[in-house]
């Protein structure tokens, strides 16, 4: 999906008049007229005309977090782009926006609903590779492995014990 904060240079909560501003300082700079490129200039006024308007900025969010749900990515506050969590930061390691590089002010509840629709999504996306029956093959070897990590750890035994305890 089109990032039009990020073609505007403006962050998602951006006034109407900034973002007024905005468009008319990246046309004067991609103008045809002053050796800019045309795509460049009409992908500004396509962004300008979804952003510029209050109603279609309003759909066009509403439309961007679905998206971004579904994808399992998080918006970055200031240049509004998605970004995909990979992994979860270890304690004093903050997440960056791959865009702009500021840090992603995120809870971490909200950062593992994200990381685990990445996941669905990466499941998802593996079944329709190898197909069903292969999947179903895979997990079964996950499982497997699962087990023989309990069995290692003892995590099976213990929880044998605890069943015959009254």
């Amino acid at each position: 999906m089109k990032n039009y904060y990020l073609i505007l240079g403006i962050p998602p909560t951006a006034t109407d008049e900034e973002i007024k501003s905005a468009r008319r300082r990246c046309a004067r700079v991609a103008h045809p007229d002053h050796s800019g490129s045309v795509a460049d200039f009409l992908a500004i006024q396509e962004a300008y005309s979804v952003l510029g308007m209050p109603e279609n900025r309003t759909k066009y969010d509403q439309e961007r977090r679905v998206w971004m749900n579904k994808i399992g990515a998080v918006q970055c506050q200031m240049c509004g782009s998605a970004n995909r969590i990979t992994h979860r930061p270890e304690p004093g390691e903050v997440a960056r926006c791959a865009s702009c590089k500021t840090t992603l002010r995120i809870s971490i509840n909200d950062l593992m609903a994200a990381q685990r629709q990445s996941l669905v999504n990466e499941a998802a996306r593996f079944v329709d590779e190898v197909g069903i029956d292969l999947a179903a093959l895979a997990t079964d070897a996950v499982k497997s492995g699962i087990g023989k990590i309990r069995t290692r750890l003892g995590l099976d035994r213990a929880e044998k014990i605890s069943k015959l305890k009254p």
